[in-house]
């Protein structure tokens, strides 16, 4: 059964190559998240079935945020640029703890990172078309193992790992 979540942002226009990501992937993943600025329209068949958010490049009536839920966790999904993540990821991190969550995902700066704000996962897959500071175009596959949560970023145009990070679920949540 599929239980990996796969995490995508700012692809600004790639459409045919979207559905790359879905053949890649579509056996082992529950959802996939898009994280704004697709600059597609919501009913492009390429955004079909995806979780997606509106980004600052976007037209159209894609919600600003998004909660789903995944291996018994919260998460927390806007594109960034209304909560000024390129500065601090304080301002999201707030919203997101007001929406109890858990996981916090955003996309905007193009920086692939994850890390830990106030208990809180700040996850940005970087971006699979526009990358800033690293050359390869990224996205993130999620992975629940056990009280962890083990993060791939990928290279979007091969799918090899480019790094990998893990972060412990608070006991809270286990």
């Amino acid at each position: 059964m599929p239980n990996k979540l796969l995490v995508l942002s700012d692809s600004h226009g790639f459409d045919v190559e979207l559905d790359l990501l879905w053949d890649r992937h579509s056996k082992d993943i529950e959802a996939i998240i898009h994280c704004g600025d697709s600059e597609l329209s919501p009913k492009a068949d390429e955004l079909e079935g995806m979780v997606t958010v509106k980004g600052n490049c976007d037209i159209g009536s894609f919600p600003e945020v998004v909660t789903h839920s995944w291996e018994g966790l919260r998460i927390y999904v806007s594109h960034g640029h209304l909560h000024g993540v390129k500065g601090s990821s304080d301002q999201i991190v707030q919203s997101a703890k007001r929406a109890d969550a858990d996981i916090v995902m955003h996309g905007h700066s193009h920086i692939a990172e994850a890390y830990e704000n106030e208990g809180i996962l700040v996850l940005n897959p970087g971006s699979v078309r526009l990358p800033r500071q690293r050359v390869e175009a990224t996205y993130a596959l999620l992975e629940r193992k056990d009280n962890a949560v083990e993060i791939s970023f990928l290279e979007f145009n091969t799918g090899k790992l480019v790094f990998k990070e893990n972060w412990s679920i608070p006991s809270k949540k286990r």
